[in-house]
């Protein structure tokens, strides 16, 4: 949950650029071959799967997204400056944690964008 110090401080593009560069740490921790596994990066993907499948949460990332959007980077890069925001306004309550963010960039990627908002209806945006 992003406290009050974290908002008043709050920067949008380095948060952004912290998340792209979660995104290609988590490439590599993913896919790569690391001598070691990479329990941070399994839980960030745990705890990114669920907040990812709240209703609150998707509201501010599909309308957003398009369906032709399917590189990790490129939704990361989307979806931060809407879900960052709702964040800092107090509109939902989740960790401003790049890791996070990242983490729900490729919870999208692998469902694929229709796939996530397929049961979205963008007539009830946020």
């Amino acid at each position: 949950m992003a406290n009050l110090q974290q908002t008043e401080d709050f920067d949008l593009k380095t948060f952004q650029d912290q998340v792209l560069q979660q995104v290609k740490r988590l490439e590599v921790s993913r896919y790569g071959t690391l001598a070691q596994p990479d329990f941070k990066a399994d839980a960030a993907m745990l705890e990114a799967k669920v907040v990812a499948e709240r209703e609150d949460v998707r509201g501010y990332i599909c309308p957003s997204l398009n369906s032709f959007v399917d590189s990790t980077y490129e939704i990361a890069k989307i979806i931060t400056t809407p879900l960052a925001g709702a964040v800092v306004a107090g509109a939902i309550t989740i960790p401003l944690v790049p890791v996070l963010f990242a983490g729900i960039a490729f919870v999208i990627a692998r469902a694929g964008v229709k796939g996530y908002c397929s049961d979205y209806d963008k007539t009830e945006e946020a």
